[in-house]
């Protein structure tokens, strides 16, 4: 009931002003129903609240770093990532995530590898880390290593394996000259998220 919960949030943020709490769970519900510019908001006032709780300080750093990256407000998302590095330095879900972003915009490739394997250390089996590694590999244009941790990306999520898994695992075939089977896995992927755009522009272009 995601719905609820953010309408909740925002009656408990008016009766206790004071509370970051409420703040994380708006912003956390927002994200969850893709609302990114309330969570983003959400996010940022509890932010300039005062409290002690660092942990719920660095959480919400990573919220705001999440929607922020969605926005494509790279600017805030990269220095919420940065402040939360500096609570948790060890925190897997801020390496992969800020790893995952740079990754995508083709950015500082080697810190971004270097803090999506600290993140694969910290927290083994996890696919979506997996899958970040694997995209940092294609954009570095290693397409066989990119191949072997999508493949173990996949065996790790197994039956849950993402739309985004499959449209990577096309993606990193294609340049493998593996062209029929990267249409069936970008298939995959639109059976499962058929809102995908640009995973139907590749397929009519490829066919």
């Amino acid at each position: 009931h995601f719905d609820t919960l953010y309408n909740t949030s925002l009656e408990a943020i008016q009766k206790f002003p004071k509370e970051p709490t409420f703040n994380f769970f708006a912003g956390f519900s927002a994200t969850l129903t893709k609302k990114f510019k309330e969570a983003q908001n959400a996010y940022s006032e509890g932010l300039k609240k005062e409290f002690k709780n660092e942990t719920l300080r660095s959480q919400m750093l990573i919220g705001l770093g999440d929607v922020s990256s969605e926005l494509k407000d790279y600017e805030i998302s990269d220095d919420s990532y940065e402040k939360a590095l500096v609570i948790e330095p060890n925190n897997a879900t801020v390496l992969n995530n800020y790893a995952y972003f740079l990754s995508v915009r083709n950015l500082e490739l080697s810190r971004a590898e270097k803090m999506s394997r600290k993140s694969n250390i910290l927290e083994e089996n996890n696919a979506a880390f997996q899958d970040t590694y694997a995209w940092i590999m294609y954009q570095k244009g290693d397409y066989n290593e990119a191949l072997k941790w999508m493949e173990k990306a996949m065996l790790s999520s197994g039956e849950d394996s993402s739309a985004e898994m499959f449209d990577h695992y096309g993606d990193i075939l294609l340049k493998l000259n593996q062209k029929e089977k990267a249409l069936q896995y970008w298939e995959k992927a639109l059976e499962k998220d058929n809102t995908r755009e640009e995973t139907s522009k590749k397929i009519q272009e490829h066919k």
